[in-house]
Parts: structure tokens; sequence; C-alpha cells
């Protein structure tokens, strides 16, 4: 596999809302048995390399694909080119550009269309890798996805996810760990707000605390894998309710107050909180009507591996509420079959 970058890499992502209910774990249904992910893999592999042998002979081969195919297949090569899962970061930030692919009534693309656009796929996570000003900067995410179709044409958008910095141990919040909850400009570039005693100014806050952690894997393997099929879960104070005492939300959110302090026991709850959130199985027959239940579960859908949290600071006119928005992304793990 060709590791160009010190990259971990996934695709195909799904904005959805989820709740917070707790859902037990099903023997041989929420995990995949690894014979059965090593034959999957093995096909992956195949259909990658399939893929890019005719980008490679575009012009040799012509032909066509369906759009669909595309779509997965130009996730699955920039994944396969670019992921080093092996690596953590401390904090998320996510690029979006948008393409279009000639299709014709059938919803099929010429092979030279398709090769034209993933190049200049390609291309664009290069040079948005190489603007980051990071000392340690890592290709977390490059997602494919479908805006919408129209007169023979396909709207694509790629949005490439990078962690920056080194990331925590995951160790618990120490005494002195207190830190504003976060500041709703930081994404236009304003400095972290720091600690609350007015210490640690624009070197971090209670959101990039959280972040530092959740983003550090429990356990490093050493294997090589790779990610495909990705969704990812949008959860907040709004759909994320935890009714047992001290009955809280397990995501922050606070009222009428922009500079609210966190204390290490207030980000120590959350952090138990969006540990829970982010590995404990979602069950989509909760769903009633498009509303989730919120009594306990978590985010991730059956069959995934977590990849990799954003936690955005948001404001709520309407509720007149300051929040942590958490972006969480799973996908399918692929081993990396081994070099010849």
């Amino acid at each position: 596999m060709n590791r160009i970058l010190h990259t971990m890499v996934l695709s195909a992502t799904i904005l959805l809302t989820i709740s917070c209910n707790k859902q037990k774990l099903v023997p041989g249904i929420n995990q995949e048995p690894e014979s059965e992910m090593t034959t999957r893999s093995q096909k992956v592999a195949g259909l990658i390399a399939d893929f890019k042998y005719a980008m490679d002979n575009r012009l040799k081969s012509g032909g066509s694909i369906s759009l669909d195919s595309a779509i997965w297949n130009m996730e699955a090569g920039l994944n396969y080119d670019y992921a080093d899962p092996d690596s953590a970061s401390a904090f998320f930030i996510t690029r979006a550009s948008s393409y279009i692919l000639d299709v014709d009534a059938g919803q099929y693309a010429s092979l030279l269309d398709v090769a034209t656009v993933y190049d200049q796929m390609e291309d664009t996570l290069l040079i948005q890798f190489q603007q980051l000003v990071n000392t340690v900067k890592i290709i977390v995410m490059c997602d494919v996805a479908l805006d919408s179709t129209d007169a023979g044409y396909a709207y694509l958008t790629l949005t490439n996810g990078f962690g920056l910095d080194l990331a925590s141990q995951y160790e618990p919040f120490d005494e002195d760990d207190d830190w504003i909850w976060g500041d709703i400009f930081e994404i236009f570039g304003y400095p972290p707000p720091g600690k609350c005693d007015s210490t640690e100014y624009g070197v971090s806050d209670g959101s990039n605390e959280l972040s530092k952690r959740l983003n550090n894997p429990y356990l490093q393997t050493g294997e090589q894998y790779f990610f495909t099929d990705i969704e990812t879960f949008e959860v907040n104070f709004y759909n994320c309710v935890y009714y047992e005492p001290p009955q809280l939300p397990r995501v922050f959110s606070v009222y009428q107050n922009g500079d609210f302090c966190m204390d290490n026991d207030t980000l120590t709850f959350y952090l138990e909180a969006a540990d829970w959130i982010i590995y404990d199985y979602n069950d989509p027959s909760n769903d009633i009507g498009g509303i989730f239940l919120a009594d306990g579960e978590g985010a991730r859908p059956f069959g995934k591996d977590f990849i990799s949290i954003q936690i955005e600071d948001e404001f709520s006119l309407n509720d007149i509420t300051y929040f942590h928005n958490y972006l969480i992304s799973y996908g399918l793990k692929n081993q990396v079959p081994p070099s010849n």
C-alpha cells in the first residue's frame, strides 16, 4: 500500500441525527468475525485494484461505470492510498470542495471522465494537506458524496478531514483542569479561551480538551487497515438526554452564558458520556417516525468502528443556549493485504 502521507482515511459520509439510547452488545450481530473481515477486505482490495487499473488505462479501456460505483470507488481509492489508522490526533477539521461529473440518462459516466474528476480530488487533497501549517497533520477522512443530478450532470462534494497536533493519552482530567467551555467564533480563527483562571488563553478550552481525549484510540494494535462506507452522526443536547441522576444532557449545553466554566468534574462527566455515545451501539428499531428515543443509547451503527469525532462550539438563538455539537464518524474496517 502506497502511504504517500501520514494519514488515516475513510469514505462516504451520511450526516444523521442520533439519540442516546443504551443498547446491549449482541454477539454475532454487533461484531464481525475476523475471518469474515479478512474475506471482505480482500474483496474490497480487489475492487480497488480493478478500479485503479481502469483509471491508469483510461484511454485504452474506454467504457463506462455507474454513478454509484464511481462514487464508491473514488472514495475507496483515496482511502486505500492514504490511510494510516495507527495515528491519533488532538483536533479534527474538515475542508469541502465541489465537482461536476458528466452522466448519461442511465446514470453512467465514462471511465475517462471519472478518472479526470478522481485526479482533481486527489490534487485537492494534497494541496489542502500541504497548506496546513501544523507540525503534526494527518489525513483522517476523504468523503465523496452525491449532492444532486441534473440535465446530464452529477454534482459531487469531497470532504477531507484532517487531524492536527499530537493527541493526549486519554488521561483523566486533573484537579486544575477547569476550562472555559469553548468559543463559537473559534471556527473563524479566534483563539480558544483557555482556562477558567484566565491562563492558557489561545492554547485550549473545554471542547478541545474533550476532543483530545476522544480522538486518541483506546488501543493501537499496529495492524494496517483502512475504512469504507462511512457514516457521520450528529449528536447534541437536543437529541441526547440522560434521564438518570443527575439528569443532565450527555452532551454539554448551558443557558445564556458564553463564558461558562467546565471544572474537572464536569469535564469528566462529559468525557464519560461521550465515550458511551461513541462506542455504544444504536438500535434503529427505536426510531419512531424519525424521532429517536433518548434513554441511553449510543450513536454507533452495527458492524462499524469509530474513526473520529469533531466537536463544534455552537449557539442556538431560539434557546439562547451555548452547546457542543458532536460529529462522530464510523466505518467498515478493511485490512490492508500484505505486500508481496
